[in-house]
């Protein structure tokens, strides 16, 4: 029963533990309170959750560059974890003209999951994640270059302001979707392992690394069938909705090469941005990622 808290202030990010009986923690920092200087910058810490160890794991934005996020991890004692990001605090770089963070879920893996906003232009906002590692780099395996940007409209002020995951590993957002609420439900996340895509065992049903990728047009890639039989492969994008079917029927057994053009099931191109191709054959099945841009 302790509780965690922060306060917001220019220059500086105040973090508070509390005992079970509401008394600030001695055991932390020697009084309960940890300040993190922010120089010249302005600190807005947006959310806080308890890490491995007892750590302390908080997430935010400064107004450098018009919104740059940072993760800081405390050690229970309070004093910064020098092995996530060398001194205890991540910065991720900005895009385009700002980027917010507003959400933050840790992961059993002690992967931290952020969610907030990209903003495009003045006019133009979507809502963002972003995957980093254990040791408080982007996680590179994990959308593009580490995150995972939602499709958005011109003029859309989209928003992701909650984040959850449920038991089956799937990401859960609220927010706005161009001023209305929004509810946005990933498919299960992928966990880097020692085993990437073109890496499955062999005997297994597994895809080679698709190429080009990005692409811009169409891209190809290679599936391997271990056994003759069904099959289905189709193309989905970032909600899990089925944007189009490449392959449905038997299929021999080895490789063989399919292509996506980039088009969607009315023969229409499909909006920059992340996709997955699912292949499953009875109780097997497999995926890679394709991102397409403009």
């Amino acid at each position: 029963g302790r509780a965690r808290q922060t306060v917001s202030g220019p220059f500086r990010a105040l973090v508070y533990r509390l005992a079970s009986n509401g008394a600030f923690d001695p055991s932390f920092n020697g009084f309960g309170r940890v300040v993190v200087p922010f120089g010249s910058e302005s600190a807005t810490p947006m959310a806080i959750a308890e890490g491995t160890s007892s750590s302390v794991v908080v997430a935010g934005y400064t107004n450098a560059a018009g919104a740059t996020p940072f993760v800081l991890r405390r050690l229970a004692s309070g004093a910064a974890d020098s092995s996530f990001a060398g001194d205890g605090e991540a910065r991720l770089p900005v895009r385009n003209a700002a980027d917010f963070v507003n959400a933050m879920a840790l992961r059993p893996t002690g992967h931290i999951v952020l969610g907030g906003t990209n903003w495009v232009a003045a006019t133009q906002r979507r809502g963002t994640l972003a995957r980093l590692t254990p040791s408080g780099a982007l996680d590179t395996s994990f959308g593009v270059a580490g995150r995972l940007d939602f499709p958005y409209e011109n003029y859309s002020t989209d928003e992701v302001k909650a984040l959850a995951f449920d038991a089956q590993g799937r990401a859960v957002t609220g927010g706005t979707l161009s001023s209305l609420l929004g509810i946005v439900r990933l498919q299960p996340e992928v966990v880097p392992t020692a085993v990437g895509d073109g890496d499955a065992p062999r005997g297994s049903l597994r895809f080679g690394a698709p190429a080009p990728n990005p692409a811009r047009d169409g891209t190809s890639f290679v599936l391997t069938m271990p056994v003759a039989g069904a099959i289905e492969v189709a193309v989905h994008d970032v909600s899990g909705r089925r944007v189009r079917t490449l392959h449905a029927g038997v299929m021999t057994a080895g490789a063989h090469t399919l292509r996506w053009d980039g088009r969607d099931a009315s023969g229409r191109g499909a909006e920059p941005g992340l996709y997955f191709v699912r292949a499953r054959a009875g109780e097997q099945s497999a995926s890679t990622r394709i991102v397409r841009m403009r």
